[in-house]
């Protein structure tokens, strides 16, 4: 029997608020204006717990940085990087190794006050490790839907910097072949 991967992301079930074009000077100013505040959340699995980031108040803080890490993971052959990542009650600094067919990340989680247990717990699971394309496959469902909020508000070619993101997305998507666990059991 198959084990379950240590990384595993369940996106949430987005849509764009209703009336909503894209305005901003960078993807921070962007992405927490395609979303409304009531839709779904979406959870990062970290070895089984999980992790919460709402797509309007958690997830823009730090997909601009996720997008360029998975873009580096998904160009370079080699790496370590340092990656940070917000939410409303956690952050984390995660250094990130891989090679051509593995990837390991260490992580060093922290609460905010009244979540130090929560933190402590996921730092007991400090460092996962798997395989590069899983790892690349768990991000293909958030990229695709960040990519389609972005068409679907008209927020390509705003500026440099925001088509940067999309295009760095796209080239991400085009090295995963397949989803993520979650959606290749459906």
């Amino acid at each position: 029997m198959k084990t379950a991967q240590p990384f595993i992301i369940q996106p949430g079930h987005v849509k764009m608020l209703k009336g909503q074009a894209a305005t901003g000077d960078s993807f921070r100013d962007l992405f927490p204006k395609m979303f409304s505040e009531y839709d779904e959340s979406m959870y990062i699995f970290w070895k089984g717990i999980p992790i919460r980031f709402h797509y309007t108040f958690d997830c823009f803080a730090s997909m601009g940085n996720c997008i360029n890490l998975l873009h580096t993971i998904a160009t370079e052959e080699y790496g370590n990087e340092t990656f940070y990542f917000v939410t409303n009650v956690l952050s984390a600094r995660w250094q990130v190794k891989w090679n051509t067919s593995n990837i390991t990340i260490e992580s060093h989680w922290q609460g905010k006050t009244g979540f130090k247990n929560y933190a402590d717990r996921i730092n007991a699971a400090r460092e996962i490790k798997m395989s590069r394309e899983a790892f690349l496959a768990e991000w293909k469902l958030p990229l695709i839907q960040v990519l389609n909020m972005i068409d679907a508000a008209n927020g390509r070619n705003i500026n440099d910097s925001i088509e940067t993101k999309v295009q760095q997305a796209g080239s991400v998507l085009q090295s995963v072949e397949a989803f993520g666990e979650i959606y290749t059991k459906s």
